[in-house]
């Protein structure tokens, strides 16, 4: 008998008040996806779309032809809309919730991530949707170091408005039994964050790092989308209500080896040689721009990323370096212009 914590209820939260008693029906089962055009969301679409037995469903907050085409059914809605949700949730078995804003504004992050996946686990569970899965980050749990982190090993302590907003979102979820995932970096086409981030502080500071190279977990955005959907296969009794996982390749990376990567795969010539880690964060802060990348990058944060492809099955693709290789092409064309 499996005896994984993620088989048993979580602590601090009641029995499921979704209703996933049972695995895959024969029918189509329609999964409503928000966040739809976004990063994650598309790429959820996408691993919906190779499943006969699943009918994709789009939250948008406005009509989008090409989803329509493409066989999606398309529902106008907004989660700062909270009247718009009952419908969209209607005839629905399971929701994966991709919708987030990860800007600075501290009113969108919490009119958004909060309050907006507040409103739209009461809609769910009004319409009788069986289960909720919703992407949040391991930026939750703050600034590292972290070294093989277990979910919920430590006290998260987000340190901007963005974490602390999905963090207080995923309570919301985990209080009626819905499942929260926590990928770190996350890198494929449509990424605006991880990799581009990491080669502007290529192109500013070279190789900055002047300790060990620290390690960190990444996943593709394919490989998260296969177990968002993935997940809403289990049965009740393979899933604990409230459950966290953690959706990263098993294996990290570390940050010295994803500099190479990148550099050789865009074409980036690298400056030898070290710069002071304190030096180019003061030097960042001085020209205005905002540190955290810079630390998020300069520390260690992996994460214990096994349970989540034991229990569902899905392939977590290949390492970082194979898995950039894959997509390096969508990168030079955005990065470099070539």
């Amino acid at each position: 008998m499996n005896t994984s914590r993620y088989h048993r209820p979580a602590v601090g939260y009641p029995q499921s008040r979704f209703r996933a008693e049972r695995g895959a029906p024969a029918h189509r089962s329609t999964v409503l996806v928000t966040g739809a055009t976004g990063f994650v969301g598309g790429a959820v679409l996408a691993a919906l779309g190779s499943r006969a037995d699943l009918r994709p469903r789009a939250l948008v907050r406005r009509p989008t032809p090409r989803l329509s085409a493409a066989g999606v059914d398309v529902v106008i809605g907004d989660l700062s809309a909270p009247g718009s949700l009952l419908a969209a949730c209607a005839g629905v078995r399971t929701v994966i919730h991709a919708a987030s804003y990860v800007g600075s504004d501290p009113h969108r992050c919490w009119t958004v991530n909060t309050h907006g996946t507040a409103a739209l686990v009461r809609a769910a569970e009004e319409a009788g949707v069986e289960r909720i899965v919703y992407v949040s980050t391991a930026s939750v749990y703050g600034l590292g170091p972290h070294r093989a982190l277990e979910p919920d090993a430590v006290r998260c302590r987000p340190n901007s408005a963005a974490s602390a907003s999905r963090l207080a979102a995923e309570h919301a979820v985990r209080a009626a039994g819905g499942c929260v995932l926590r990928p770190h970096l996350i890198y494929g086409p449509g990424d605006r964050w991880f990799v581009p981030g990491l080669v502007a502080l290529v192109r500013q500071f070279g190789d900055w790092l002047d300790s060990d190279s620290p390690c960190l977990s990444t996943v593709s955005v394919a490989a998260l989308a296969r177990a968002a959907v993935a997940l809403q296969d289990l049965p009740a009794s393979e899933l604990a209500p409230g459950a966290v996982l953690h959706v990263n390749h098993p294996v990290p990376a570390r940050i010295r080896t994803m500099i190479e990567t990148v550099s050789e795969g865009l074409g980036l010539s690298v400056r030898n040689g070290p710069t002071d880690l304190r030096l180019a964060r003061a030097a960042l802060v001085k020209r205005g721009g905002n540190p955290h990348h810079l630390d998020m990058l300069s520390r260690d944060h992996w994460y214990a990323s096994t349970d989540v492809w034991r229990l569902t099955g899905a392939d977590p693709g290949p390492w970082f370096p194979t898995g950039f290789a894959g997509c390096a092409a969508w990168y030079r064309r955005e990065l470099v212009g070539s």
